[in-house]
């Protein structure tokens, strides 16, 4: 039982270990979509979803949208 728990543990060490963050994208369209998005009391408008997503994996924010359209 010991041996199983002992495989059972390392296997998940390894998983996690091995798990890679995925890439950030730094490719998005250029349409024309605004989005408001808001990171705690900080307002700001984002050409589209896109580029909102690729500023909080680039940059570590964590902007979420709030509504379509501009601040």
């Amino acid at each position: 039982m010991n041996i199983l728990a002992l495989i059972l543990f390392s296997l998940v060490i390894v998983g996690a270990f091995s798990a890679k963050k995925a890439p950030c994208t730094d490719l998005c369209t250029l349409e024309d979509w605004p989005v408001c998005g808001m990171e705690g009391a900080r307002k700001q408008t984002f050409p589209n979803y896109c580029v909102l997503q690729m500023e909080n994996c680039l940059k570590g924010t964590n902007f979420r949208k709030i509504k379509d359209g501009e601040c």
